[in-house]
């Protein structure tokens, strides 16, 4: 993945419990590096350990109430850079 090429992920992976290798903070954080300033990564995902490694990343998280079926989903932006 070349950096700052994408202005949206959409994660739609099966839970970190059901498949943890594709929620470690090294496959966040090549998405973090893939987005272009102010992107944004979007999942259905809200595990308390995910969003904290969202933030210590560099992500501006925020959860929002989810489709049916689903209480919470997470929306995690790129902070822009100064």
């Amino acid at each position: 993945m070349e950096q700052c090429d994408y202005d949206l992920i959409f994660f739609d992976a099966f839970g970190p419990r059901a498949q943890g290798e594709m929620w470690k903070e090294e496959i966040l954080k090549k998405m973090y590096e893939g987005l272009k300033e102010k992107g944004e990564l979007t999942t259905y995902c809200a595990q308390g350990k995910f969003k904290r490694s969202l933030k210590a990343l560099g992500f501006e998280v925020i959860a929002l109430p989810g489709p049916p079926g689903k209480r919470e989903m997470t929306i995690a932006k790129k902070r822009a850079q100064h």
